[in-house]
């Protein structure tokens, strides 16, 4: 064994054992064939034989990528029988599915994905097995989606990154590794792997972060991926004490309403609290109550009752948010109508542009560029306009619609208000839905109309609304 080997699996191990990921009799291995899950089912084909514990490799084959994705089935299978470990294996059209379920392509496919590796764990617990699912997150990665949750915004939650363990199960051996790092012990070891091609395709946000900005950062550190990992363990270390300390505050409200219902949450629970603690005993109070929220709910939620103020909040999943008297409660939501969401506007630039509520809307001035968003089946819907790029100042932004909107069609003016119910666009979806603008003026309401004249100038551009599940 050499020194490269030996140094890997030492710190696979020690991290691993640092977060009780060998406490089982199995594990399920996310296994894709590329270099990530490659060093993942080497390091634990040892480790696990030296600990007693039998691995099961997992690999899906989505069939978004032809021979491709064929040839990459293929390796994973004979990869595993070198190493003598059993091989599962789903072939499965995600395309379909995903179009089926009204589901982004990446979305249904992750789910697709655990649910094999769910199914696979139920069939090896039914022997008495304690089975967890390993997959082959890496600190790069970790990097990723910290600064992705940052420019996105968001609480301190979104700031821990990736978590080692998820669902007491759910293991990540490799996180403290770089991308680097990965490739590095590849090359050392002699491990194969197969490429993906569209992860060099930067046209996505998070290969976009991974080429563009932490290039860039690595510039400034080397060892950039490694410090924001060292930060994400203090601060998840910070966010669960805090969340401990919230629980405490919690229940000890309950205590007062016998036998911890939670019908409520008064003023005078959270004024015996700090601000950090109070934030999480509402969060904690609508999970209870299966209220979906944002930030934005939880901010208004807090401020209200602190003032003592009257209110009525519209949550997600058709739950509301009342607070009267001091008393916080959640109530079903039974309106039919909507309210208002906060005005927003985005000046596009080329490539792939992020609405608030998660949607995309990409400019390209090449249509190759656009077709090239459609042939990787990416995004369950895609609706596609050629707007005319050649006028005075040519700005695009997108925004989304403000009152007294009007867009020129057929040579008159058309409030888009009565064009969306005309169009019998649901309610809940006319604040949602992208307006583009260009130089001021609307020129187009994504899946319902554009004005007039759009596409037909010397030089056009080409807009796509991939929409949020």
């Amino acid at each position: 064994m050499n020194n490269k080997n030996y140094d890997l699996l030492c710190r696979v191990e020690q991290y691993a054992r640092g977060h009780s990921m060998l406490e089982c009799t199995d594990i399920v291995v996310g296994y894709s064939g590329g270099a990530d899950s490659s060093l993942l089912l080497y390091a634990l084909s040892v480790i696990a034989k030296e600990n007693g514990i039998n691995l099961t490799a997992a690999h899906v084959n989505h069939m978004l990528r032809g021979e491709a994705a064929d040839k990459d089935e293929e390796f994973c299978r004979r990869e595993c029988e070198k190493y003598g470990i059993p091989f599962r294996s789903l072939r499965i059209d995600v395309g379909s599915i995903a179009r089926e379920r009204s589901l982004g392509t990446e979305e249904c496919a992750r789910n697709i994905r655990y649910g094999f590796f769910e199914k696979i764990k139920s069939e090896l617990e039914t022997n008495g097995s304690t089975v967890h699912i390993a997959t082959a997150h890496n600190a790069t990665d970790n990097a990723e989606t910290v600064i992705f949750n940052l420019v996105r915004g968001t609480a301190i939650t979104g700031l821990c990154g990736i978590p080692p363990v998820r669902d007491e199960y759910i293991i990540r051996p490799m996180l403290f590794l770089s991308k680097d790092d990965v490739l590095a012990h590849c090359e050392a070891l002699g491990i194969k792997y197969v490429t993906d091609q569209t992860n060099a395709e930067t046209v996505y946000t998070r290969n976009r972060i991974r080429h563009n900005v932490l290039g860039e950062l690595r510039k400034i550190n080397p060892s950039v991926e490694t410090s924001i990992f060292r930060a994400t363990e203090e601060l998840r270390r910070d966010a669960d004490y805090l969340d401990d300390l919230a629980s405490l505050h919690y229940f000890a409200a309950g205590e007062h309403y016998g036998e911890y219902r939670k019908e409520y949450l008064s003023r005078n629970d959270l004024m015996t609290a700090r601000d950090a603690i109070r934030r999480r005993m509402i969060c904690k109070f609508f999970d209870a109550h299966g209220a979906g929220y944002e930030h934005t709910h939880i901010d208004l939620c807090e401020r209200k009752l602190v003032l003592g103020d009257d209110f009525s909040l519209s949550l997600i999943g058709k739950k509301k948010a009342v607070v009267s008297g001091g008393i916080l409660r959640v109530e079903d939501d039974t309106r039919e109508k909507y309210r208002k969401a906060p005005a927003w506007e985005i000046t596009l630039s080329e490539g792939e542009n992020i609405l608030p509520d998660g949607a995309r809307l990409f400019l390209f001035s090449k249509k190759e560029d656009a077709e090239k968003i459609k042939t990787q089946n990416v995004y369950k819907l895609f609706i596609q306009q050629t707007l005319s790029g050649d006028t005075i100042n040519n700005v695009f932004a997108v925004r989304n619609r403000r009152e007294g909107d009007t867009i020129k069609i057929g040579g008159h003016s058309h409030k888009i208000k009565k064009l969306l119910s005309e169009h019998k666009v649901p309610v809940s979806e006319r604040e949602r839905l992208p307006v583009v603008e260009r130089d001021g003026v609307p020129v187009w309401v994504a899946g319902v109309r554009c004005a007039d004249g759009e596409g037909k100038g010397s030089v056009n551009v080409y807009v796509i609304y991939a929409k949020n599940s």
